[in-house]
């Protein structure tokens, strides 16, 4: 049977005995692209800025996993419009590691997202993120994948597939 990663995510989610937090990275600011010019990191220019971020959360993904459980699954989407002033930003869902709650995983992922941001990016830009538990897999993932305008399209085509992408 052939399943659309949603599908095959509601299915696990709604069979596992584990928790799941629901996870927001964002990051603003701008870096000098080929020709040193500024731009938005999440722009399309000579820096290749997004695949930079999409590397940098790689990058974030796979450290924490070596430290608190290689299997732990992941799954994460693209998010925003700017042309709706819905600024970019990534949304993902990560099987939480037994020894440690939403705060504490806040707090860890903070610091490996500003500093795998700033290694990729060569530049120090703003960088947050937000942690909660998850309360529906339904309704996340129709948030997650609902069409935000014509930059990130819908659905599957919204996720972020890498090396840190395990379902």
């Amino acid at each position: 049977m052939n399943y659309s990663i949603n599908e095959w995510i509601e299915e696990t989610i709604n069979a596992s005995s584990c928790n799941w937090a629901v996870i927001t990275f964002r990051c603003d600011g701008y870096v000098l692209n080929g020709h040193g010019k500024r731009q938005s990191v999440w722009g399309n220019g000579a820096t290749c800025s997004r695949e930079k971020v999409t590397k940098a959360l790689d990058w974030t993904i796979t450290e924490f996993k070596r430290k608190h459980g290689r299997r732990l699954k992941f799954v994460s989407y693209l998010g925003g419009e700017q042309s709706a002033e819905v600024f970019p930003h990534i949304h993902a869902l990560l099987e939480l590691p037994l020894e440690m709650d939403e705060v504490q995983l806040e707090e860890t992922l903070s610091v490996l997202w500003k500093k795998k941001l700033f290694k990729t990016l060569n530049a120090s830009i703003q960088s947050s993120i937000h942690v909660e538990k998850l309360k529906s897999s339904k309704r996340y993932l129709a948030y997650c994948g609902r069409y935000e305008g014509s930059t990130f399209k819908l659905g599957d085509e919204k996720v972020l597939v890498n090396k840190s992408f395990n379902l």
